[in-house]
C-alpha cells in the first residue's frame, strides 16, 4: 500500500512540473504589427493622394469648344517648359455644336506660341468672318499659330457674297503662320488672305479660283506651289510679296492676272509644269509680267 502512494505521489509531482514548464515557453508565432508589418504602396512618395494633373488637362466648354494642353509632367523631369516651336497642343473649335459664336474668342485667348488652332463642323459665311475677327485679337509679337480648318465639311469659298462687302475675311490675320483648308473650298475670295505678314504655307488642294490680291502683300512666302487645279491667277494675287523667290504653276492654270507677281522682286525660279508652247498660251492670254529670266517648263526652258 504504501508503494501505491509513493508511485501515485511521484506521478503527480511529475505533472506539477510539466505544466509549470509549459507556462513559462515562449510563443514563437509572428505578431502582425501594422507599424512595421504592413507595406503602404504610394506612387507619389508622399502622404497625398491628389493626382498631377499637369500630365494632360483637357477642358471641354459648354458650345463645343476645347482646348488641350500636353504637358506631360513626369517625376524624373523637372523641366515643365514646352518648345513653342514644336509643340502640337492648341485648341479646337467646332463650329456646328457652339452656340454663342463669341466663346471663339475664349478659345483663342489660350493658345501659346506655335499652337494648333483646329475648326471643325458646319459653318456659315459669317462664321468665317467670326473666326477671322478672333485671330485677329492675337498679338502676332508674341505668338504664332497654325489654322487647321480640314474639319469643315461644307465651306466652298473664303469671302462672304459680293454684296456684303466682306471680302477680306483673313486679311490682316497677322498672327496665322500656315492654314490648310477644307477640302470642300473651292475658291479664295479677293484679299482673302491679304497682307497676312506671318504666312508661310498654305494648303488647299481643291481651290479652283485665287482671285485679285488673294496672297498680296504676304511677306512671309518664301515659295509658293499653285493648287493644281487652279486654272486662272487674278489680278494682283501676289503682289508685292516681296520674300517670294519660287512658285510652282500647274498646266491648267490658262491665265495670268494683270500685275499677278507685281513686286515679287526676288522671285527667281518659276517652274511650269506643262510645255513651251503652253506657256506661250498662257502668256498670250493674261496680262502677267514676270520679271524672271527662265520659266522652267517640263520640255525645257522658256527665256
Amino acid at each position: 500500500m504504501k508503494k501505491f502512494y509513493t508511485v501515485l505521489l511521484a506521478l503527480l509531482l511529475a505533472c506539477f512540473v510539466s505544466c509549470s514548464n509549459g507556462d513559462d515557453d515562449t510563443d514563437d508565432t509572428p505578431v502582425s504589427n501594422s507599424t512595421s508589418s504592413t507595406t503602404i504602396t504610394d506612387n507619389t512618395s508622399s502622404s497625398s493622394s491628389t493626382t498631377d494633373s499637369t500630365t494632360t488637362t483637357e477642358t471641354t466648354g459648354n458650345n463645343g469648344s476645347s482646348t488641350t494642353d500636353s504637358n506631360n509632367t513626369s517625376s524624373t523631369d523637372d523641366s515643365n517648359s514646352i518648345d513653342n516651336t514644336t509643340t502640337t497642343s492648341g485648341a479646337s473649335y467646332n463650329f456646328a455644336t457652339a452656340g454663342e459664336n463669341d466663346d471663339i474668342l475664349a478659345v483663342v485667348s489660350t493658345l501659346k506660341n506655335g499652337d494648333t488652332l483646329y475648326i471643325s463642323g458646319k459653318m456659315t459665311e459669317d462664321d468665317v468672318i467670326t473666326l477671322a475677327n478672333a485671330i485677329k485679337t492675337i498679338d502676332e509679337d508674341e505668338i504664332l499659330i497654325n489654322l487647321d480648318m480640314s474639319g469643315v465639311t461644307n465651306l466652298a469659298k473664303i469671302y462672304e457674297d459680293e454684296n456684303t462687302k466682306k471680302d477680306y475675311t483673313f486679311s490682316f490675320c497677322y498672327a496665322l503662320s500656315s492654314v490648310i483648308l477644307p477640302d470642300s473650298v473651292v475658291e479664295l475670295g479677293r484679299y482673302a488672305f491679304f497682307a497676312c505678314k506671318s504666312l508661310t504655307s498654305i494648303t488647299g488642294k481643291n481651290v479652283r479660283t485665287l482671285d485679285w490680291y488673294a496672297f498680296a502683300q504676304c511677306k512671309g512666302l518664301t515659295e509658293f506651289t499653285v493648287p493644281k487645279k487652279v486654272t486662272w491667277l487674278g489680278r494682283y494675287t501676289f503682289q508685292n510679296c516681296s520674300n517670294l523667290e519660287t512658285i510652282t504653276i500647274g498646266v491648267k492654270v490658262t491665265d495670268l492676272g494683270y500685275c499677278t507677281f507685281g513686286g515679287c522682286d526676288n522671285l527667281k525660279t518659276v517652274n511650269y509644269e506643262g510645255t513651251i508652247e503652253q506657256w506661250k498660251a498662257v502668256v498670250a492670254n493674261g496680262w502677267g509680267d514676270l520679271s524672271v529670266g527662265t520659266i522652267h517648263c517640263s520640255d525645257g526652258d522658256y527665256l
